[in-house]
């Protein structure tokens, strides 16, 4: 396999291929709920040990990649760790093969450490057959611990304007770089994993992962504290796939649908089993979300109260968890469940999204779990029925009766069901002196914020008149009409 040397390291920083920054070494452990059982992974010495699939697979031969990979160092890589190693560099993953005459190139990509100086870094071979031609671009951080664990993932996709070369250090952005050269394949190569023969990686490799489409970092973060599920082995974008949970014997299943065993490299170059592996969880634990609501149906201005609670299937809590209140497919709530899996959400107006105005009618109220490391997610709906509150109008006339041409002020008030006033209505006064039979329109007033109304009026010629108040109603409360007498006289 072809490596970089310190020297072509330092060169391609002399040309601006590849720049080292040693300012970014902030240390961030992964660390999952727990290890699942039989969870395994590869122990490479560092000196000679690597595996390989067998035969020569053109599905690794893309132009998108994401390499994913977990890592635990046997040494601390830094500044100066070549001089632990033994050599200058470390592959963790390749797809090329080692030529010791330089000139008959075969192409392909490798990722490993620079152990001189401490970065992660991805190369691939570009242009011609006959040129020992390559791109070579790394990490911020600089130095990996040997006593943690690391998620690493690089995604390359040269058909994107900028960013298309990123590396993912346990699910957060490391640093990105702007390359549109693109592979170049020659000949047989081979995926091979620990490097070989100058280049060994010496340390913990696990649950390695290609695919052959440049990831989101949301996909990533998504998948990389757990083994993948059976359905997602299955996606043909994954072209490779080693768990390394077999803990003995000299193959590794690829649990992708291309199914490329690994195959360990015969004595005293075979990597050795190891456990505990990663520390990934195996299967994420279902769970279920049940509420109830009341009252339901429910009357405009009516308080409603939303209670329910988070747990998994065999019933134990979920504490701490963030749930998503919907309403008609608009969040209008996010509660966090209570140590016991509980979450509660109570008044009159929660339920009703910004979209709409009425808050009477019919909801499709959904609370959903987005799922975790350890979680899977859930979600559960109900219909909440919301109705029209009835209104009653109260009034009466300040004098009455009253003498022909002297005044009396009409004064009312416009409440609904529950008491409450109903502020800026519009309420038609009219009045009949035959008893109903036809009716005068005399103005339309509007409620006051506190739901009151007035008119003064100059009482006409001696009689018995009937005077009547008219509310149409509104999207969230029901028509109203109120009807009483002045007498004249």
């Amino acid at each position: 396999m072809k490596t970089i040397s310190t020297m072509k390291i330092l060169g391609l920083v002399a040309i601006g291929i590849f720049v080292f920054s040693a300012f970014s070494m902030i240390l961030l452990n992964v660390t999952a709920p727990t290890n699942y059982t039989g969870n395994r992974c590869l122990n490479f010495d560092g000196k000679d040990d690597y595996a390989r699939l067998s035969g020569f697979q053109e599905t690794f031969r893309q132009q998108n990649l994401t390499i994913e990979a977990w890592i635990k160092p046997k040494y601390t890589i830094r500044w100066g760790s070549d001089a632990l190693y033994g050599h200058a560099t470390g592959i963790v993953v390749s797809y090329q093969v080692y030529d010791p005459h330089l000139y008959t190139g075969t192409g392909g990509w490798w990722l490993g450490f620079d152990y001189a100086n401490g970065p992660l870094y991805f190369c691939w071979r570009y242009q011609s057959y006959f040129n020992w031609e390559y791109r070579a671009y790394h990490s911020n951080r600089g130095i990996w611990y040997n006593s943690s664990w690391y998620h690493v993932a690089v995604t390359f996709n040269p058909s994107l304007s900028s960013g298309n070369i990123k590396f993912y250090v346990n699910g957060t952005l490391d640093s990105q770089h702007n390359d549109s050269n693109t592979i170049r394949y020659y000949g047989n190569i081979p995926y091979q994993f620990g490097g070989s023969p100058s280049d060994n990686y010496g340390g913990l490799i696990d649950e390695v992962r290609t695919w052959k489409v440049s990831r989101k970092q949301s996909e990533i973060q998504g998948t990389l504290p757990r083994v993948l599920s059976s359905s997602e082995c299955k996606n043909p974008n994954l072209i490779g796939y080693w768990r390394f949970d077999e803990g003995s014997g000299d193959t590794s299943k690829d649990y992708s649908k291309y199914l490329n065993d690994a195959v360990l490299a015969l004595s005293p170059a075979n990597p050795q089993w190891y456990s505990p592996g990663a520390p990934i969880i195996q299967v994420q634990v279902p769970t279920q979300i049940r509420f109830t609501l009341g009252p339901n149906p429910a009357i405009f201005g009516q308080s409603v109260t939303l209670v329910g609670n988070l747990t998994t299937t065999t019933k134990s809590p979920i504490s701490g968890a963030k749930v998503t209140v919907k309403s008609n497919g608009t969040a209008v709530a996010t509660l966090t469940t209570n140590s016991t899996g509980w979450f509660k959400i109570t008044g009159t107006r929660w339920f009703k999204p910004s979209t709409i105005t009425a808050y009477a009618g019919t909801f499709n109220i959904t609370v959903s779990y987005a799922g975790s490391m350890q979680y899977l997610p859930s979600s559960y709906w109900q219909i909440l029925t919301v109705k029209k509150a009835t209104t009653e109008i109260y009034a009466k006339f300040s004098i009455n009766p009253v003498a022909p041409g002297a005044d009396s002020t009409l004064k009312g008030i416009l409440v609904d069901q529950f008491g409450k006033p109903i502020k800026y209505a519009k309420v038609t006064l009219r009045y009949s002196n035959d008893y109903g039979s036809t009716w005068i329109t005399i103005v339309t007033l509007t409620t006051s914020s506190y739901g009151t109304f007035s008119k003064t009026l100059t009482a006409p010629s001696a009689g018995t008149y009937i005077y009547r108040m008219k509310y149409a109603g509104s999207l969230n409360y029901l028509s109203s009409i109120t009807d009483i007498p002045l007498i004249v006289r």
